[in-house]
């Protein structure tokens, strides 16, 4: 019997002037094991089980699998599906992005759909709706991404070894949907003149590892000044971690994650209520097959 484990990282993504623009794929993860069953289940477990399955995940994720497998012609068996979920959902940390790829793998696995890897990068972004997150989630590192015209161009920017991802994670959460109708339909051109200038700045700084090319081109013009009206105790959370002297600090995704880029070797304090995660970058999905008798 044919049994999946897919570990699926978690994602941060916009990085201050790189909206829409910059992903980043993180050293933790959602691991969903898969195999063949008499019925469809699916099972919870891990830190975020009681968020999770408040949810339905169960409904949403097999309405992926069984609208997909009937687009592709594919006939699936049912299957019983286990996921220990160790990242937070609706924090801005791409945990909808590990349902794409599990869902893909599935596909692959179970039904014998056969993609090549840029099939699979189309395959990916065509479910999620954007590239930013479920593009370094697959392959992994910080990326600059781009969807345009029915193009995907991604490229890899290196993160500074000496350098380390620090999360505040509250206990709220932010919707996606209500953090795109906040930004505005237009932007002055001198706001969007700014935002290319950082932008510039912050992927020459990644480059370089220049603290203060990174500190200036984080800087952002036309997103998170908006969405952190949405909720004051993020807006409460962004200016409180400032006050840590981070290499620089940003929103990650929609928020209500506040993420921070500090020096390996600074200790950076705690905050009460919430919950503080320091991590590297990860290499993207890890796919095991294993055959059980």
């Amino acid at each position: 019997m044919l049994r999946l484990i897919v570990h699926a990282p978690a994602t941060t993504s916009n990085l201050g002037s790189g909206f829409d623009t910059l992903g980043m794929a993180l050293d933790m993860w959602n691991i969903y094991e898969v195999e063949e069953s008499e019925r469809n289940e699916f099972i919870v477990d891990g830190r975020y089980k009681e968020e999770l399955e408040s949810e339905e995940p169960d409904l949403f994720f097999f309405k992926r699998v069984e609208n997909l497998s009937e687009s592709f012609g594919i006939t699936l068996p049912k299957i019983k599906v286990f996921v220990r979920v160790e990242i937070p959902p609706k924090r801005g940390l791409g945990s909808s992005a590990t349902v794409a790829l599990a869902v893909m793998e599935i596909l692959e696995k179970f039904g014998g759909l056969n993609l090549r890897e840029d099939e699979k990068i189309r395959f990916l972004v065509d479910l999620e709706g954007h590239p930013d997150n479920v593009v370094p989630a697959f392959l992994g590192g910080l990326m600059i991404v781009s969807c345009e015209n029915d193009k995907i161009m991604y490229h890899r920017i290196p993160f500074p070894k000496k350098w380390k991802m620090v999360f505040f994670i509250p206990n709220f959460k932010i919707s996606t949907e209500m953090a795109r109708k906040i930004l505005p339909n237009s932007y002055r051109r001198e706001a969007v003149v700014s935002q290319m200038r950082r932008l510039g700045f912050l992927i020459s700084g990644f480059y370089e590892e220049n603290e203060e090319l990174v500190r200036f081109g984080m800087e952002d013009f036309i997103h998170q000044k908006y969405r952190l009206k949405l909720e004051k105790r993020m807006l409460d959370l962004f200016n409180h971690v400032r006050k840590f002297n981070p290499i620089s600090s940003f929103v990650s995704g929609s928020g209500s994650t506040i993420a921070t880029i500090f020096p390996k070797n600074v200790t950076v304090p705690e905050i009460p209520g919430v919950e503080k995660v320091e991590t590297g970058i990860s290499d993207g999905v890890k796919v095991e097959v294993k055959q059980r008798q």
